[in-house]
């Protein structure tokens, strides 16, 4: 029976950001792209524009610093994504485009996206 064999590090496969564009819009949960150096938003997966409410074209004019009441809460969850490289189970409340507040449960990890060190963060709504 045939397996599945790991391809040795000098064989790796790049990926293209288009290509990780791609995957992430095939996600089931809603999933956003930001800048790890100046937080402006890079990629929105269309259940993210549906969950929060916000055209992609909109929300990506804006940072994440500006959807926190706490700008120390970023600054606490960058050092501890660093510390661990995966951040599973971390729970949040947002407000969609309509005012409605939504309580997540998210899941976070460092990706190199348009050659800078970005973070993948992906949302599952928990109030359903």
């Amino acid at each position: 029976m045939p397996g599945l064999k790991a391809r040795p590090e000098a064989e790796a496969v790049s990926t293209t950001d288009h290509e990780i564009a791609v995957a992430i819009d095939l996600l089931p949960v809603a999933a956003l792209i930001y800048d790890r150096d100046d937080g402006s938003f890079r990629h929105a997966n269309p259940l993210f524009e549906s969950t929060f409410g916000i055209a992609n074209e909109e929300f990506v004019k804006h940072r994440i610093h500006e959807f926190y009441s706490d700008s120390d809460e970023h600054d606490e969850f960058i050092l501890q994504l660093a510390l661990k490289g995966v951040i599973s189970g971390r729970q949040v409340t947002a407000f969609a485009g309509a005012g409605t507040e939504l309580w997540l449960d998210t899941s976070s990890r460092w990706v190199v996206y348009g050659g800078k060190p970005a973070i993948l963060t992906l949302f599952i709504n928990i109030d359903t």
